[in-house]
């Protein structure tokens, strides 16, 4: 999703008989391709009441992109509703999660959401349920 340093480190291989392996290190800030309002979705009540949670999505100025589709990888314990926003001319979206589960226990799942943009086509939200 972006927002943190990065450090790679790549050996090459030369045909020097002197240095014949060579490190090289790049280290730079990736910039983030939208705003989260949460990296992790966390449902936690008791199975007597509603549980959900709102996620705010928003584009980074520079990565405009439209929200294409939000899937989930079981979907056995959760429901999603996406809708998109405007503020002004900032377009964000509202991702409400909410716990299916009406009995205690956990689970985990994931929401894969993919994007119309070519530099960042989709992100995956964890999703975490505990009901007491």
């Amino acid at each position: 999703m972006g927002g943190e340093t990065v450090k790679k480190i790549i050996t090459v291989r030369t045909s020097d008989p002197n240095a014949k392996e060579t490190s090289l290190t790049i280290e730079g800030r990736v910039k983030p391709v939208a705003e989260f309002s949460a990296k992790v979705i966390r449902l936690t009540g008791t199975p007597d009441q509603p549980v959900s949670v709102m996620v705010t999505i928003t584009p980074a100025a520079e990565n405009p992109f439209k929200i294409t589709s939000v899937t989930a990888e079981s979907g056995e314990n959760i429901a999603y509703t996406l809708e998109e926003k405007k503020h002004g001319r900032i377009c964000f979206y509202e991702l409400r999660v909410s716990n299916k589960k009406k009995e205690k226990g956990w689970y985990q799942d994931k929401l894969k959401i993919l994007t119309d943009s070519a530099i960042s086509k989709s992100f995956t939200l964890p999703v975490l349920g505990m009901i007491r």
